[in-house]
């Protein structure tokens, strides 16, 4: 409700008062609410509980759409939860935030979050956003971004495999290990005398996000070892 109030102040206040003064209805509209205001107020006053209850029903009565509205808003409050409850799953991880009335993207390690706060730290550069002005971009947009920002780097494998491995199968595979391999292709397929018998030597070449190089390099040679290649 306070959100909804928020919005309405935060907007073009001439828009609103051209609203008011234009509409010829408005001043009846100004009584009801007034008057209505008044009884509540007199029922509160007078701890008259029916009185209460017989006004909130004739105004239900009146909306006629109750049951929609309810559906709309439980699901507008679950959506704010879920996504609370997202960003307290994401302690520790890097996430990539969109303010939504700036448009600025800021990406970073979520280091804290309350019910109205999230803090991201990027290398040391930290940013507490208000949770309700930012939307939580997909991996995929995240990963799209990051090789925006930081670009990306030129890598070859050569890895000694058994003949009968599908090395395009291996690259789909390669492609999905690790988020910093943003994309590859089979470079070389080498057979020799000094490969070995029954082996071949294919040579992977990948882009990776310039981002902790060295570390992603280190997990490819582990995938590959793990699937039982040799790096030469």
């Amino acid at each position: 409700m306070l959100d909804m109030i928020g919005r309405v102040l935060g907007q073009n206040p001439e828009l609103y008062a051209s609203i008011q003064m234009q509409n010829p209805r408005i001043p009846r509209i100004h009584e009801v609410f007034l008057e209505t205001a008044s009884e509540l107020c007199d029922s509160v006053k007078r701890k008259d509980e029916e009185k209460f209850m017989k006004i909130m029903k004739d105004a239900a009565r009146h909306f006629d759409d109750v049951n929609r509205a309810m559906g709309r808003s439980d699901k507008a409050i679950y959506s704010l939860v879920s996504e609370l409850d997202y960003l307290k799953d994401s302690l520790g991880k890097e996430l990539c935030l969109r303010h939504i009335y700036s448009g600025k993207i800021h990406l970073g390690i979520v280091k804290s979050v309350t019910p109205e706060t999230v803090i991201l730290d990027d290398n040391g550069k930290v940013s507490e956003l208000k949770i309700s002005n930012i939307q939580i971009l997909s991996d995929d947009d995240r990963i799209k971004h990051k090789m925006k920002i930081l670009g990306v780097v030129s890598r070859d494998f050569s890895v000694i495999l058994d003949e009968n491995v599908d090395e395009k199968f291996i690259l789909e595979l390669l492609k999905n290990y690790d988020e910093n391999i943003a994309e590859g292709e089979i470079k070389d397929i080498y057979r020799g005398k000094q490969i070995g018998e029954g082996k071949k030597s294919v040579c992977f070449g990948l882009e990776l996000i310039d981002s902790n190089v060295k570390e992603t390099e280190e997990k490819i040679g582990e995938f590959f070892r793990r699937i039982g290649g040799r790096l030469r």
